[in-house]
C-alpha cells in the first residue's frame, strides 16, 4: 500500500506595496566596508533573531579594481505557517588605495505562509479557518514586519549616513 504524498498551499506577499524593492544608493568612504560589518548586527537586533537565521548568501571582492558585491538573508519566524523572509543585497565599486567609492543596495522582503495537507477535508478546514480566524492575525504580522522592513532600512541609511529627506523637502527641492 502506498503511502499518501502531502501537498502544500503556499502563500506570500510583499512586504512593499506599489513597489519592488527599497534601493539606497551611496557615495563615500569605505561603503563595502560600512555594510559588511553592520548588517548582521542590524538585521539580526531588530529582528531578534539568533544567528542561524541569518545567512550571509554572498560575499565578493576583486582585488584588482576594487568592485564588490554581497547578499544577505535574515528569516523572522512567527507562527507555525508564517514567516518573514528579507533580503538585503549591494554592489558597487571602490578604490583600492582611499576606499572612496560608491554602492547601490536592495531591500526586499516577503511574508510566507505554508501548510501541508494529506487530503481535501484538511484543505477546505484550512480554507475556512483563514477566512474565519487566521487572516486578521496574518495581517496583524504583515503590519508588524512591514515595521521591521522600514527600521531595518533606517538602521541602514544611518550606518551610511544618509538622511531620508521628508516629503516637504523633496517637494521643495524639486
Amino acid at each position: 500500500m502506498a503511502a499518501k504524498k502531502e501537498k502544500k498551499i503556499e502563500y506570500k506577499d510583499e512586504l512593499l506595496q506599489g513597489q519592488d524593492v527599497i534601493v539606497i544608493k551611496f557615495k563615500g568612504n569605505d561603503p563595502f566596508g560600512k555594510i559588511c560589518e553592520s548588517i548582521e548586527g542590524i538585521m539580526r537586533q531588530t529582528l531578534e533573531i539568533d544567528a542561524p537565521k541569518f545567512f550571509e548568501e554572498m560575499i565578493g571582492w576583486d582585488l584588482t579594481d576594487g568592485t564588490f558585491k554581497g547578499r544577505w538573508k535574515a528569516k523572522k519566524p512567527g507562527d507555525r505557517w508564517t514567516k518573514m523572509w528579507i533580503t538585503v543585497w549591494c554592489w558597487g565599486n571602490q578604490s583600492i588605495k582611499d576606499k572612496n567609492g560608491w554602492m547601490n543596495l536592495k531591500i526586499n522582503a516577503t511574508i510566507n505562509t505554508e501548510l501541508w495537507y494529506h487530503h481535501s477535508i484538511q484543505k477546505s478546514l484550512w480554507w475556512t479557518y483563514a477566512y474565519a480566524f487566521y487572516n486578521r492575525h496574518r495581517r496583524k504580522m504583515w503590519e508588524e514586519y512591514r515595521d521591521y522592513l522600514f527600521e531595518i532600512e533606517e538602521r541602514i541609511r544611518e550606518e551610511l549616513g544618509i538622511s531620508r529627506k521628508s516629503p516637504n523637502q523633496a517637494h521643495a527641492a524639486g
